[in-house]
This record gives structure tokens, C-alpha cells and sequence, in this order.
């Protein structure tokens, strides 16, 4: 029998082996634990998957998971591992199942729970499968069902009965500042939280990139995935005895009261690979229904960004310039971003009634008025066959191009059959050339934000989608934990943007595969670090922070398996930073034009322009495969 099999040895008292030899010699050892105790428990039901084996009793406990070999579940949470919910001080734990419905594939377990005032049906449903070749991972998802509006602040707890049966457990945990830190388990290193929709309960929590971390050890080949879905919080605490570990997450019910059917699913995946390999069972599980960002994405190694520059010529002569220095077979390395192309912020020239785009408008309405900040803009006539004609100018010469999409949810006052107070989370926001009046944020929980912005964005395809590679939805990061919808229009915001993303990414891939669908989330520039990555359901995104080193870090996690790239607004006096991020973290050369240091490089100095281009060639290269940090040793290459 492999040496890892008695492992679980080490970690024993000396005292408990004495309680264990006498145990042994009155009745045995049966399944790992004391044969008195394994004879009070019934199994009621069995999950097999590969040479893996769950079983669980009647109430719903895990009390075994075992491939034969290696037993998993640790003995103080053998009989103990219901879902629980607590409020304050007082927890009620599912206990005696109202039924308790057992298949090949899956438990079901139906639980009520009640007290002064409230009452709330649980289902607990576990199944056990196959993950990619060879892992296996145990699934459990908990659905929440209230009688009547849940009112009172509550903490979901899922305990968490399986560990590796060694003494030194180590935890490779993807930080949120884009650090890949592997660490031993301890009394104040065993938490670690996914912020999102929601909140936690804990000390000494080490905030995750990503909703996953892995669990391993050098004395077994066997590592453990902890992972959950992206839309809500999750704190992940490992067992360290005597304390046990748990899935958590705490609903603001008090001010998002619960009045509907709440679901979350916790994942764990029994694997062998390294760290990367567990990353990948997180796309295998938690975001198995999130596909991968079109493949063309890895091959660009500029990104060029264009707001409606010089009078709308800016575009076609960046696009000259390149056209002369490039080869043909280049240019589809280049991606190029149309910015500014539309009336107003918010309306995005589509009618909503109608359900179409308008045919001739205005860009920069107020370029008069704002020309002190953007002294180079100026208002032009535009239409559908003038943004057509730019949109196959760049085409044409074998460029990718991108279309703006919209600055996250704001919507300008003076866009006045879309702007309504009662859709309105928070004043305040982004002014420029492009609005009028006051700013504001839309609530995503309202049902008519949603809807504006699938039927605009099923309007921009029809219209524009033979001609583009992708959309830019710029300002994703409007939307903070801390927010929720007003008493009118309930609930947590963050979660209604991931969706919301996540729908609009569907449709667009829905339309044509190839095309992307990108985001632009600031995770950690001008100090905001507790921003959320909706990139998560997208196929990447365009990190803004003035090309700050110190924020890069904030988006390689979330978009590990794509695409990160800059909004460089500053590509002449900060062109070191941008070497740095192109050749030190696998970005791509970064351009803007039109507004910051209108960096175009048409317009830039010769030499200036030539680093840029060398830079370029230095890129284009190598795919783009992002590396994620090491807290001493710069990077880690995927």
C-alpha cells in the first residue's frame, strides 16, 4: 500500500493513538474511522466517479470520500457537514431531511428550516464526476427557498469535510494583486475570500483574484481545488484541527431582503496536476458554461485606441502610417478600437422603440464646451454609412477592428428618452465631448436597463457585425460590492452586472463565434482594489490605470486564460512602463489617440516612433500567454 495511505498519522495526538489502539483492539477500524462509531451511521447513499467513491448518511453528511487508498473526509466533520445557516450568534443547522431523493448521479436532500418569523426550504443536491481526463470533482450546490421575504443579515455555511491526510498542507491562492502565493496551512493562514455580490464573516482573510484555491502537499500527488461560482462572495477556509473548514457567504438581507430562490454551488476537484492545472478545473467547473475568448485575441501585439481624433481624421491616418510599415500578414496583429463614434453616452445613437440605430447624428455634441480638457476635439457629422465606411477603411488593409460599446452603465441627462431617475443607482460619472448634463449610473437590477442594452447591442450586431472583430465595453467597473439596488428595485448589483455581461458576451458569440467581447475593468488602478473582474464571463479585457505597474497585476487572474490588455493614455512620457508590461507581463504594445498625450504614432516624434514599431516586432512574436506574479521573483510564464 502506497506510504501516503498512513500518512494521516503524523497529525495525530500520541494520546489519541492510545484511544485509537484500544478502539482497534475492542471493534476494529472500518472505512477509516472507529467501527463503533462507522456502525451508527447508515450510509443512505453512494456517488462513484472514476475510482473515486462519496458516501453520505442519512441527514446529508459526507462521511466518506475514498478512492480505496486515500480517505478524504476528516473525522471531526464526518458527522457534521449539513449545510447550516447563521444568524449572529445562533445557528440552524439541516438536520432530518423532509425527503431525500438518491440516484447513480446525484443525492437530493430536502430540508426546513425555520424560526420567529421566518422560514426557509433548503435543497441540498451533491453529485461526484468526472473533470477534464482524469480529475474528479465532488459538486454541491445549495438552493435556498423562502416562505416570505428574509429580512434579518444571514451567513450561508457549507462545512468543509475533506482535506489531504498529511500534516504540512500547503495553499496555492491566486491574490487579488495578480500574485500566485503558495503558503502553509495555519491558525492565521487558512482563509482566504472571493469579494464580489455580498459579504464574508472572518480575520486574517487573504482577498482572491479568482473564486478557487488549491490545496496540496509534497507527500502525497494528490491535490485538492476549492472553487465556487463568480456571482456571489465566497469565503474558503481549510480544516486545521480543531477547527473546521467551510464554503461562506453572507447575505445583506437586511437591506436585499430574500425574496426569491437563491442557488450557489461550491466545487472540489481531486487532481494531480500543478497550480495552472487547477485553474484550469475552475474553468472546467465554475465557468464551464463561460467559453474561452476567440483565438485570434493571442495573436495581437498592438492595441491602438482611437477617440474620434483630430476631427475624425485621426483613424484613417494611423491607419495609413501602419499600412505603409506593416506587411499584410502583420496587420492582423494589430487591433484597432473606434472610439467616439456615437451621440451621447447612454443612447449610443440606438432607439429603443424602434429598435433600431439612428442614421445620421452628431459625435462630440459638446466638444465647444469641453475644449480646454480635450482641446483637439471638435463636433462632426456622422452617420451609419460614415462609421461603415471607417469600420472597412481599417478592414480592408487586413486590421483587426473593434467597436466601442458603451462607457459601462452611465447615461447622460441630455440622452433624454433613455435617461429615467427611477432606473438610476448612484449621480455622478464621466464627463466629456460626448455627454450632456449631468451623469448618472443605471441600476443593473432594473428589468428595463437589461433590456435597453441587449436590444442595443442586438442592433449594433446587425448593423455593424459583418465589419467588426469585437466589442469594447468600456467602465465595467461602475459596479462595487457595496452595491445594492434602492427599496424600488432590490438586490445585489454586482450579481445582476456579471449576468448582464455574461448575456451580452452570449449573444455576441451567438452572432459569430470569432467575435469578442471585451471588458474594461480597472482592478487596481487610482487605488481601487476591491473591484470586480466581470471580465470572469467576457473574453477579456482592457485594463485602465495609466499603464500603472503596480494595478497590472489586478487583471492577469481573471483573465488568465485570454487576454489582458492597456488603455495607455501616456505612450510617449511613461514609454518604459509600457516596455516593462509588454515585455515582462506579455501585454501588447499600447496607443491611444484623442485624448491623454494623443499618443498616435503618426504623430509622434520619428525616433519615438521607431522604438514603438521595434517593440512591436519584438511582440508579435509570441502569442499572448499571461504570467502571474511571484511575491520576489517577477513573473511566472503559463
Amino acid at each position: 500500500m502506497p506510504e501516503v495511505s498512513w500518512e494521516w498519522l503524523d497529525w495525530l495526538e500520541p494520546s489519541f493513538l492510545w484511544v485509537l489502539l484500544l478502539m482497534v483492539v475492542a471493534g476494529g477500524w472500518m472505512g477509516g474511522r472507529p467501527a463503533q462509531a462507522a456502525n451508527r451511521v447508515r450510509v443512505a447513499g453512494r456517488l462513484q466517479a472514476r475510482d473515486w467513491l462519496a458516501k453520505f448518511d442519512e441527514e446529508g453528511n459526507l462521511i466518506s470520500l475514498s478512492n480505496g487508498e486515500l480517505e478524504l473526509v476528516s473525522r471531526s466533520l464526518a458527522l457534521d457537514n449539513t449545510p447550516r445557516l447563521r444568524f449572529g450568534d445562533s445557528m440552524v443547522i439541516c438536520r432530518r431531511p423532509r425527503h431525500l431523493r438518491t440516484a447513480a448521479s446525484e443525492l437530493v436532500y430536502d430540508y426546513r428550516l425555520s424560526g420567529s418569523g421566518w422560514a426557509v426550504d433548503v435543497r441540498y443536491e451533491v453529485t461526484l464526476e468526472g473533470v477534464g481526463s482524469r480529475s474528479v470533482g465532488l459538486v454541491q450546490k445549495v438552493t435556498l427557498r423562502p416562505h416570505q421575504p428574509l429580512r434579518r443579515n444571514f451567513a450561508l455555511i457549507l462545512p468543509l469535510a475533506l482535506r489531504l491526510p498529511v500534516r504540512e498542507r500547503f495553499v496555492f491562492a491566486p491574490l487579488k494583486e495578480g500574485v500566485g502565493e503558495e503558503s502553509l496551512v495555519s491558525p492565521t493562514n487558512r482563509s482566504w475570500a472571493f469579494y464580489a455580490a455580498g459579504s464574508f464573516l472572518g480575520q486574517n482573510v487573504t482577498l482572491l483574484a479568482i473564486p478557487m484555491i488549491d490545496e496540496f502537499s509534497p507527500s502525497t500527488p494528490f491535490r485538492l481545488t476549492f472553487c465556487a461560482d463568480p456571482y456571489f462572495t465566497t469565503l474558503f477556509q481549510v480544516p486545521l484541527r480543531p477547527e473546521p473548514g467551510a464554503f461562506q457567504c453572507v447575505y445583506k438581507a437586511q437591506d436585499a431582503p430574500l425574496t426569491a430562490m437563491e442557488e450557489r454551488t461550491f466545487y472540489t476537484v481531486i487532481h494531480q496536476r500543478d497550480a495552472e492545472g487547477a485553474m484550469l478545473n475552475l474553468y472546467r467547473t465554475a465557468l464551464a458554461d463561460i467559453p474561452p475568448g476567440p483565438d485570434w485575441l493571442h495573436d495581437i501585439a498592438l492595441v491602438h485606441y482611437d477617440y474620434l481624433s483630430d476631427g475624425g481624421e485621426g483613424w484613417f491616418r494611423e491607419i495609413d502610417w501602419l499600412t505603409q510599415r506593416l506587411a499584410p500578414e502583420e496587420r492582423s496583429k494589430v487591433c484597432l478600437v473606434l472610439h467616439g463614434w456615437y451621440d451621447l453616452v447612454g443612447r449610443y445613437t440606438y432607439l429603443f422603440r424602434y429598435g433600431r440605430l439612428e442614421e445620421e447624428w452628431t459625435a462630440f455634441p459638446r466638444a465647444e464646451e469641453v475644449r480646454a480638457q480635450f482641446p483637439r476635439s471638435c463636433s462632426l457629422p456622422m452617420s451609419r454609412a460614415e462609421v461603415h465606411r471607417r469600420l472597412r477603411y481599417a478592414k480592408e488593409r487586413g486590421f483587426r477592428v473593434v467597436l466601442y460599446f458603451a462607457h459601462g452603465l452611465a447615461v447622460c441627462e441630455g440622452a433624454r428618452d433613455v435617461y429615467r431617475p427611477e432606473k438610476v443607482l448612484y449621480s455622478g460619472g464621466w464627463q466629456g465631448p460626448d455627454t450632456m448634463g449631468p451623469t448618472h449610473i443605471q441600476n443593473p437590477l432594473h428589468p428595463e436597463v437589461r433590456q435597453w442594452f441587449k436590444g442595443y447591442l442586438n442592433a449594433l450586431l446587425q448593423e455593424y457585425g459583418r465589419e467588426i472583430d469585437g466589442l469594447l465595453w468600456d467602465a465595467t467597473f461602475h459596479i462595487d460590492p457595496s452595491h445594492l439596488g434602492p427599496p424600488s428595485c432590490p438586490g445585489y448589483a454586482v450579481r445582476a452586472m456579471m449576468t448582464l455581461v455574461r448575456e451580452l458576451a452570449e449573444m455576441t458569440h451567438r452572432y459569430r463565434k470569432d467575435c469578442a467581447f471585451l471588458t474594461v475593468d480597472c482592478h487596481g488602478g487610482q487605488g481601487w482594489h476591491l473591484k470586480v473582474p466581470y471580465a470572469l464571463v467576457a473574453d477579456g479585457a482592457c485594463q485602465e490605470g495609466e499603464g500603472q505597474p503596480q494595478a497590472q497585476g489586478f487583471g492577469i487572474f481573471p483573465n488568465y486564460r485570454n487576454v489582458l490588455w492597456l488603455f495607455h493614455r501616456h505612450p510617449l512620457s511613461r514609454f518604459e512602463e509600457m516596455r516593462r508590461s509588454v515585455e515582462e507581463r506579455g501585454m501588447p504594445v499600447s496607443l491611444a489617440s484623442g485624448w491623454g498625450e494623443d499618443g498616435g504614432i503618426s504623430e509622434m516624434p520619428s525616433e519615438m516612433a521607431e522604438r514603438v514599431l521595434e517593440l512591436f516586432h519584438r511582440r508579435k512574436e509570441q502569442r499572448t500567454s499571461l504570467r502571474w506574479l511571484l511575491p520576489k521573483e517577477g513573473a511566472h510564464e503559463a
